[in-house]
C-alpha cells in the first residue's frame, strides 16, 4: 500500500485517517519523524478516547523509536561508529532509550554492530555479500520489477464494465424472473382449473350414454 501512495504523481494534503497514515508512514521513511508525529497527532479520531493526550504521547514515543531504528536501518552502511548522544539528540531520546533499541535490533539479528559503552557508541560491522548473494538480490529485483509491469498491463488490459451494461443486464435479468414467474402463476391458476374441465366433459359423455341407451330400451 505504501508503494502504491509512492507511485501516484500526485498526492494532496490528508483528508482521512487513511491519507494521514499513509503520510506519517512516508515522512517517518525518509527520517522527517516530527512531520510524522503531527500527522498522526491531527487525526480526529483520538479526541473521542479517553485520555486522548497520553495516547498521543505513548504513539509520539514509538514514533521516535521507530525513527531511530529506520534511520539506522537505512544508514547503517555509510558508518563506521555512531555515538550515542547523537543519535539521542536526533530523535530527541535519551542514551539508555537509545541503548536499549540498538541492543534489541543487535539481540534480533536485525543489524550488525555492537555497542561499546566506555566509548559511549555503536560500532557498525559491515559484511561484505559473496557473488552468489549479490547475483540474487539483483535476480529479486528484477523479478519484483517483472511483477509489477506485468499487474500494470494487465489493469490496462482487463476491461471494466460500464454503468450502461450494468443496468442492462440487470433490466434482461429483471425481464426473465417476471416471465418465469408468470409462467408459474399460469401453472398454479390452470392447472385445478384444467383437472376440473376434464371431469366435467368425462361426466357429461357418461350421462349421455346411459341417456342414448334408455332411449333403446324404450
Amino acid at each position: 500500500m505504501l508503494d502504491y501512495n509512492s507511485r501516484q504523481v500526485f498526492t494532496g494534503p490528508p483528508e482521512n485517517t487513511r491519507d494521514h497514515i499513509m503520510g506519517a508512514a512516508k515522512a517517518l521513511s525518509i527520517g522527517e519523524w516530527e512531520r510524522s508525529v503531527e500527522l498522526i497527532k491531527a487525526i480526529k479520531i483520538w479526541e473521542l478516547m479517553p485520555g486522548c493526550d497520553k495516547i498521543k504521547e505513548m504513539l509520539a514515543g514509538k514514533i521516535q523509536q521507530e525513527g531511530l531504528r529506520t534511520y539506522l536501518f537505512a544508514n547503517a552502511s555509510y558508518y563506521s561508529s555512531v555515538g550515542l548522544e547523537s543519535l539521542g539528540n536526533m530523535f530527541n531520546l535519551s542514551v539508555n532509550t537509545v541503548i536499549a533499541v540498538v541492543a534489541k535490533m543487535v539481540y534480533n539479528e536485525e543489524l550488525a554492530a555492537s555497542i561499546d559503552q566506555v566509548a559511549n557508541v555503536v560500532q557498525l560491522h559491515h559484511v561484505e555479500l559473496s557473488k552468489m548473494q549479490s547475483l540474487a538480490l539483483a535476480f529479486a529485483e528484477k523479478a519484483s520489477g517483472f511483477v509489477e509491469g506485468n499487474e500494470k498491463l494487465l489493469e490496462t488490459k482487463t476491461p471494466q464494465p460500464q454503468q450502461g451494461d450494468r443496468k442492462k443486464g440487470g433490466a434482461v435479468g429483471g425481464k426473465e424472473q417476471t416471465k418465469e414467474q408468470g409462467g408459474k402463476q399460469q401453472q398454479r391458476t390452470m392447472g385445478p382449473r384444467g383437472q376440473r374441465g376434464g371431469r366435467n366433459q368425462f361426466n357429461n359423455g357418461l350421462g349421455n350414454s346411459v341417456r342414448g341407451g334408455r332411449k333403446q330400451q324404450q
